[in-house]
């Protein structure tokens, strides 16, 4: 149990009072009362040993001591070693604990506990605090009650934990700790209320009574003006037994209650949760009987449960709505870059363009973009893979995917291109690559580019590959090869060597580019499917469509449902010599 202070606990020096003053010390009845209920024999005294406080335990040991001195309470052989104790002048904080004797005929031996403590209704006084506890032929038997009360205890916490353990609702876990704290404190009901957020009254959350017609208070609210009792558990953090609830001032307000249920003791009990109060448990006895010290200790461990409990229950509560504001906006996220991907490929006469893009998250860094060009007789593909994953890399892959378009777009709109395609390309991507690292290069954001342009015309592709994976070319005749890297990776540092690259391309011939997102996606067991296993498909037999569609297949025949650890995309154009219907 918890002791009830009323001074400070810092080291200090005694300091003489005089005797009188301290006699008409002027204790708070609730003090008074607190004292009394406690079950060891306790007195407080003045550093001179004049006993100025002593409680109904010590009373029925050895009469009303008071204005008695500590010595006078012991066989006279203990008087010279309690004087010379007292005028040592014990600093507070200081405890003696000694075997002595009680004064008169067949003294009990006893062990009297003495420590010094701060006297705060006397300014900076220090006193002494006595308590004093029977040995004898008894001690055994009040062992074994121990020891059988503590089985007790463990077996109802125990039940508590399954109690608590057994639900999810803060609810349905708080209403049974009332019912169940009920019948163990042999209460006339049980209530849990909290703090409101001005901390100025407190909210009932869980009530239980099996009274007949007494109102279930769950969900009212009361104000701590007036509330005494309570109002010194949330500034103190300690718990308080008030044995005479239906008179008592600290009560005042509950008075007429208390009278009308035939209520006399009242404990409430202090919920901290990390150091602070957030409210408390309130039990009137349903019997004449005060609450022991006992029972106080055993609700304090249940209060201590209840408030880690709501605490969890409270950070759950915030997570959960950080979370679903996170995913909310994330969706959105998911839904605008949606738009930035092609709601549909344009056709261009001769040409077979497929695409395909999955996110390993709501958002991501990866792209792909089909966009026409010049008078439509060209078509623009990009596919490109910003560093990272997540909302950073999707913020990114607007800002590349955007000024790309509009770079390309706008140089075949401001200029004749005819055989200056890949000069385009460069002043396009270095553009985009400039505007980047100029401006954003504290981000340290980066992207692996491929860039081509394919026309009606010509049957050629003019491309850049800004330090992406290589593009599989596969020639219809089942030859393939690889488009390397003409240039870095942009978005780092301005001013970049770029070079374009110009290919032939006969009908039946092929361009799969892919990102790293492919080759990286892994197995249940934690292996990549590998850049050899995809070259080989998009080098495989069938038109481009049948390729890409046995690429799909292997690759999450392969994964079988692990979680996928990156962006996963790709971008094929074949060359078929006829106007086909592209998808």
């Amino acid at each position: 149990m918890r002791k009830y202070r009323r001074g400070s606990s810092s080291k200090a020096k005694a300091r003489p009072e005089n005797p009188a003053t301290l006699s008409r010390m002027n204790y708070h009845p609730a003090y008074r009362e607190l004292v009394d209920y406690l079950v060891t024999p306790y007195f407080e005294a003045t550093v001179s040993g004049e006993i100025v406080l002593v409680n109904k335990a010590l009373q029925e040991v050895a009469g009303d001591v008071r204005g008695r001195r500590i010595w006078e309470l012991f066989a006279g052989r203990f008087e010279a070693p309690l004087r010379a104790l007292c005028e040592a002048a014990p600093a507070v904080g200081q405890k003696r604990v000694m075997e002595m004797t009680l004064a008169g005929p067949g003294g009990a031996p006893v062990l009297l506990e003495l420590s010094a403590v701060q006297f705060a209704p006397v300014h900076e006084a220090v006193g002494l605090r006595g308590k004093v506890k029977c040995i004898g032929d008894d001690e055994f038997h009040e062992n074994e009650l121990a020891l059988k009360r503590q089985a007790e205890e463990l077996a109802f916490l125990n039940h508590l934990a399954e109690v608590i353990s057994s639900s999810l609702d803060l609810d349905d876990i708080l209403y049974s700790i009332c019912r169940e704290s009920q019948r163990v404190f042999d209460a006339r009901n049980v209530g849990i209320a909290l703090l409101n957020e001005k901390k100025d009254g407190l909210r009932v959350v869980s009530f239980f009574s099996d009274q007949p017609g007494e109102s279930d208070t769950t969900g009212l609210e009361f104000s701590l003006e007036g509330n005494d009792a309570s109002l010194f558990v949330i500034k103190t953090g300690e718990p308080i037994v008030v044995p005479d609830a239906q008179a008592n001032p600290i009560t005042r307000s509950i008075h007429g209650v208390m009278k009308q249920r035939g209520t006399t003791c009242l404990m409430v009990i202090p919920l901290l949760a990390r150091g602070e109060v957030i409210g408390t448990i309130g039990m009137p006895s349903a019997s004449q009987q005060t609450f022991s010290r006992n029972d106080v200790r055993l609700a304090m461990t249940i209060a201590s449960q209840v408030a880690s409990v709501i605490d969890n229950a409270r950070l759950h509560q915030s997570v959960k709505r950080q979370r679903d504001i996170a995913e909310r906006e994330l969706e959105i996220g998911h839904q605008i870059q949606t738009f930035f991907f092609p709601d549909a490929i344009p056709d261009l006469d001769g040409w077979n363009i497929s695409a395909y893009s999955e996110l390993a998250r709501q958002v991501g860094g990866d792209f792909y973009d089909v966009f026409a060009l010049g008078e439509n007789d060209r078509v623009g593909i990009v596919l490109a893979d910003v560093c990272d994953k997540g909302v950073g890399a999707a913020l990114f892959m607007v800002l590349f995917r955007s000024l790309l378009r509009e770079q390309i777009q706008n140089g075949f709109r401001t200029r004749s291109v005819a055989g200056d395609i890949g000069r385009v390309l460069v002043e396009a991507v270095g553009n985009t690559n400039n505007y980047i690292a100029g401006n954003h290069a504290r981000a340290h954001m980066f992207a692996t580019v491929f860039v081509a342009v394919i026309g009606t015309s010509g049957g050629g592709c003019w491309y850049l590959n800004c330090g992406h994976d290589a593009p599989v070319l596969r020639r219809k005749t089942g030859v393939g090869e690889r488009l390397r890297p003409t240039g870095p990776a942009i978005g780092m540092f301005p001013d970049l060597e770029l070079s374009p690259s110009y290919i032939s391309m006969s009908p039946g011939d092929s361009v799969i580019a892919f990102t790293d997102g492919v080759t990286d996606a892994c197995s249940v067991e934690g292996f990549a499917f590998g850049e050899e296993r995809v070259v080989e498909i998009c080098r495989g037999g069938g038109d481009m469509r049948k390729r890409l569609t046995s690429l799909k297949n292997a690759l999450y025949h392969y994964i079988d449902g692990a979680e996928p650890v990156d962006d996963i995309t790709w971008v094929g154009f074949e060359r078929t010599g006829t106007n086909v219907h592209l998808v």
